[in-house]
Order: structure tokens, then sequence, then C-alpha cells
């Protein structure tokens, strides 16, 4: 059987007013995380408007209460650094393409594209908005020939300054 350290903390929420809340856990984070099944302590009389662990004590040998820096208690954010990454290497990829071929192809792009909307999702927890996903192709001093690459899921509108009728 594994035996698990805890300590005390005393964990400030903000419910309207700050309530201190003495918890049992291995860590500052988790104690923050689970301030609910705490015991309550104390309550402030200022009332506040938002909600929450605004701050984090764990209770010292000698009885006294050592304020924790938020780093220690905070929930760690997401990282979408590694598929960051990854995306930005794509489009660096697809730049050496298209300097190779003289224009960018949608065919070197998509993969890069799709690396990208998966950091944001890594980074966000949401899948980014398709927006507006019509191509506009603008004509002056000729014509289009041929219109050929669009992504799937996406519209081209052309308008031709040549014949503003």
């Amino acid at each position: 059987m594994t035996t698990t350290t805890t300590k005390t903390y005393h964990v400030g929420v903000i419910e309207r007013a700050i309530a201190y809340y003495t918890v049992e856990a291995e860590d500052a984070r988790s104690a923050a995380e689970n301030w609910q099944d705490g015991e309550f302590h104390d309550r402030d009389d200022e009332a506040l408007e938002s909600e929450g662990p605004c701050n984090v004590r764990v209770k010292q040998p000698n009885g006294t209460w050592l304020t924790l820096p938020p780093a220690e208690w905070e929930a760690e954010p997401p990282t979408a650094a590694p598929t960051m990454l990854d995306a930005l290497e794509a489009f660096i990829e697809a730049d050496k393409l298209a300097e190779e071929c003289g224009e960018w192809k949608w065919e070197n792009l998509e993969n890069a594209f799709t690396l990208a909307r998966a950091a944001i999702i890594d980074a966000t927890g949401e899948t980014p908005s398709s927006g507006n996903r019509t191509l506009t192709i603008e004509v002056r001093g000729g014509s289009v020939q041929e219109v050929s690459n669009v992504p799937p899921g996406w519209d081209y509108e052309i308008i031709d300054h040549d014949n503003a009728e």
C-alpha cells in the first residue's frame, strides 16, 4: 500500500465575498482544484464580482500560514507549442514548394492549414471558426482563364472590373 503525504492548505475562494476553506491535499494545485471538498473556515464581508480560487496558503510546521504564488496553484494553461511548431514547419515547406513551382497550390498548403487548426484546438480547446470561405477573384486588364485548386467547402466570386456593368 502506498501512503501519500498531504499538507493542510487554506484556499481563498471568491463566492460574492472571499471565503476560506481548509483543504487536505497533496499539493497546492490539487487544493485549489478541490477547494469545495474542504471545510469552511471563514468569510470576508467584502463583496466581489468574480468567483473561484483567489489565493492559497499552506500551513507551516510552526502553525503559521505561507501564501503561495499563483504559479503553484493556478491550473496549468494548455500548451500548443508542439502542434504549432508542426504547422509552422508545414507552412515553410509549402513556401519552398511554391517557390519551386512558381505558384501557390492548395495541395501544398492543405497539410499546413490542417496542422494550424489542430494547434488552435490544442491551445483553446475549441475548433476555429470557418469564417468566410469565399475566394474573391478580381479581374483587371484581362480575363480569368480558369480557377483551380479551390479548397473543399469553399466558393469563389469573380469581380470583373473590366466589364463594370
